[in-house]
């Protein structure tokens, strides 16, 4: 049985030997989407506001709206996400040794690219039209197919029904845990905006080799659950320690 403290200690003591690495791979995370979101969306529609009255007659406003909430959604299904997906592999790897910087991108390189991108969609489909529904079945479901990255981290090959079965399983009876361990770190996030998203740069990090340990801990109570399930979970590259 696994603790908030138990965890976060595990996550500290991976950090202390990779932290720089960690850092340039949440920085990339994070300028990603500052500037997808910037140049597709603040740039181009927050501009348009004081001509407004003009788009408005012809429909132009409306138009560039829905185009760049497009490209916006099509980033995050065919770059943001495939990140997400190689940054999970990445803090999972660097708990048993030193994995390659390149390994972020690693999903991009592969044939099952388009596996992890179906997938992803759909678990963020379901979760949105949940959400938007009802918030709370939303918020359910979401804890539900939080393992989703990780289990596509480990094996991006599995189908989607797999993927979503085995999140499901994990966290079975764990969701009230997995709830209670974010809201921990409800106030660092916090601090973090008010520096200006400064501190975001250390703390997700530290988040994500939390989260990392947190599905560690999920693999071992699956293969004492089904011992099938050695067959879905291949296993992360273990590199040399440098």
């Amino acid at each position: 049985m696994w603790t908030s403290g138990l965890l976060k200690h595990n996550a500290r003591l991976v950090l202390q030997g990779h932290i720089l690495y960690s850092i340039l791979a949440t920085a990339i995370r994070i300028v990603c989407i500052l500037f997808v979101l910037n140049s597709l969306f603040f740039s181009k529609l927050f501009p348009l506001i004081w001509e407004s009255d003009t788009l408005l007659k012809n429909g132009t406003y409306y138009t560039i709206i829905c185009g760049s909430l497009f490209l916006v959604v099509l980033a995050r299904i065919l770059i943001f996400n495939p990140i997400s997906v190689g940054c999970n592999r990445y803090f999972m790897e660097q708990r048993q040794g030193t994995p390659p910087f390149a390994t972020i991108f690693s999903v991009f390189t592969e044939r099952s690219y388009w596996n992890v991108v179906k997938q992803m969609f759909f678990r963020d489909l379901q979760i949105f039209l949940l959400a938007v529904l009802l918030i709370v079945p939303g918020i359910y479901r979401a804890y539900q197919l939080r393992l989703v990255p990780w289990i596509l981290a480990e094996n991006p090959t599995l189908s989607k029904q797999h993927t979503f079965s085995l999140s499901a399983m994990l966290v079975k009876n764990e969701i009230l845990s997995l709830l209670l361990l974010d809201l921990s770190f409800l106030g660092w996030f916090l601090l973090s905006c008010v520096t200006l998203g400064i501190g975001f740069l250390g703390l997700l990090p530290y988040y994500w080799a939390t989260m990392a340990e947190c599905y560690s801990a999920y693999r071992i109570k699956a293969f004492s659950l089904v011992e099938e399930t050695r067959k879905h979970l291949t296993g992360f590259v273990c590199y040399p320690s440098i």
